[in-house]
């Protein structure tokens, strides 16, 4: 049970931390005001540089990521021999070369499923082709498609090439497949704008991709290029060849990140002043110095608040009576926050019994006998129950006037738990025949128990405190010293 001196020292260390907290936070709060107030224009730039280096590191995440998946929509073919070999050389296919050739198209037919590919297919020497390789591509690798990717790859295995028809351009990535066909893999770079959209809310933000000689592939809507346009000189400038680090000039920071492929990936931001004003501040200065203000008359009331707390005659009142001075077990209160405490922290799977126990007539004998009788049998009763139940069970009284007991009965077993569980309170029923009141001993008190178990017909106080008092009013209904257990309505069952 809860000691008087604990608790005040619980209480006492609460408050103390309150005041030392919020004290901290106001003084943090202030600090961080005075920062953005006197460094607003140097805070504004080293956000936009950050920003604009986070964007470029993401959008360059995103780019590589999105270009392996492309670079992996070949290896449908790979795993198999016939396919990685397979060359029509003739004109005219023989049967098993249709089939072949009708396995390819279906292999890259599915893959293409997981993208929106232009291309996706293979192209042979001689003119052929299988799988997806449209009009368009052909007519962009010109009168020998297969002749022309091989120029694009020069002495390398696979590599990436871009395609620029009109303002608009597509993304190509060719890799050998054997000494007579190479496979290739196309999408629209405007495809891009799905992967950068997440980060496209500020208005002041650009993300440009380009190829190794910084011409356009693709740009957000807010910039002025289309593709195949070629970056400003001013931003190469400014750059000077640098990369994986952001600079700034002329109102606008730039970062520039290589990608894997080679090509470029930029961001850029510009800085947003605030224009609007109060009293000759910024809105945002403003606002603030207000909310500072607010919270210094919060944080001050807070003070005045946790100096009361703290004072000895505060504590003494909160705490005076955590026990009852006549059964010495836990008032109603300390009682419900004691079991409540018990409940949130008690391990899954235990078996708790949630008790209430009530003399009988007890009201009625408080206006025959007086309310001194009353009191000494609830002394004695409170002293069965900690003989029966044991010390270190919870015992307190509810706002009812009813003795509450909590009690683990926790076993691996759960059945075990709740025969044990049902023996005991058994063996604390047998306990009430000691219970004789009176000048000679010679008045013997009936008492009722109802009794539900935790969590099966209740998970908080509440629940528990309804569900068991609806089996001690059952209790009470019985003669003698009587037990009742609570049960669902649409159960049956008999009680003593």
């Amino acid at each position: 049970m809860n000691s008087r001196s604990e608790t005040a020292r619980i209480l006492s260390m609460r408050n103390i931390m309150v005041f030392v907290y919020t004290l901290l936070a106001a003084l943090l709060f202030a600090g961080t005001c005075f920062y953005f107030i006197s460094f607003s224009e140097r805070s504004l730039k080293t956000q936009s540089e950050n920003y604009t280096t986070m964007a470029a590191q993401q959008s360059a995440t995103n780019v590589n990521t999105y270009f392996r998946n492309i670079e992996q929509s070949h290896r449908v073919i790979f795993d198999d021999m016939r396919l990685v070999e397979f060359y029509p050389a003739g004109g005219q296919l023989t049967g098993d070369e249709l089939s072949i050739a009708s396995e390819v198209t279906e292999l890259f037919t599915k893959a293409s499923y997981t993208a929106d590919y232009v291309d996706l297919g293979v192209i042979y020497e001689g003119g052929g082709t299988a799988g997806i390789v449209s009009d368009g591509t052909l007519d962009l690798l010109g009168f020998d498609p297969y002749s022309r990717a091989c120029q694009l790859l020069g002495e390398n295995d696979s590599g990436w090439a871009v395609f620029f028809s009109g303002n608009v351009s597509r993304t190509s990535f060719i890799k050998r497949l054997n000494p007579h066909a190479v496979t290739i893999s196309s999408v629209y770079a405007s495809k891009l704008t799905t992967i950068f959209s997440k980060l496209m809310e500020p208005a002041n933000l650009s993300l440009i991709v380009t190829d190794d000689t910084d011409r356009v592939i693709y740009s957000s809507e807010n910039t002025p290029y289309t593709a195949g346009d070629r970056l400003e000189t001013s931003i190469i400038t400014l750059l000077d060849g640098r990369e994986n680090i952001t600079v700034g000039g002329d109102g606008v920071t730039v970062c520039l990140i290589s990608l894997d492929n080679g090509w470029h990936m930029y961001s850029m931001v510009t800085p947003v002043k605030a224009e609007n004003r109060v009293f000759g501040m910024t809105v945002e200065n403003y606002i603030i110095i207000v909310g500072m203000s607010v919270l210094l008359i919060f944080v001050v009331a807070g003070m005045i608040i946790s100096a009361y707390y703290l004072s000895d005659r505060s504590i003494k009142k909160v705490t005076e009576y955590d026990t009852d001075p006549d059964t010495g077990v836990l008032t109603a209160f300390y009682c419900e926050e004691t079991v409540s405490e018990q409940i949130e922290t008690t391990l899954a799977g235990s078996t708790w019994a949630f008790t209430l126990v009530k003399i009988k007539d007890i009201e009625l004998m408080g206006e025959r006998l007086g309310e001194d009788f009353v009191r000494s049998g609830k002394v004695k009763l409170a002293s069965l129950l900690i003989e029966g139940f044991g010390e270190d069970t919870t015992i307190g009284l509810n706002d009812r006037g009813e003795f509450v007991v909590f009690s683990d009965f926790s076993d691996f077993d759960i059945f075990k738990a709740h025969d044990t569980l049902k023996q005991k309170h058994e063996d604390v029923r047998k306990l009430f025949s000691e219970l004789l009141v009176g000048d000679d001993e010679d008045i013997k008190l009936d008492v009722a128990m109802g009794v539900c178990v935790y969590p099966d017909n209740g998970k908080d106080y509440d629940e528990l405190d309804n569900n068991a008092l609806t089996a001690l009013e059952k209790a009470l209904t019985m003669e003698k010293d009587s037990l009742a257990f609570y049960e669902e309505k649409k159960k049956q069952g008999g009680d003593r």
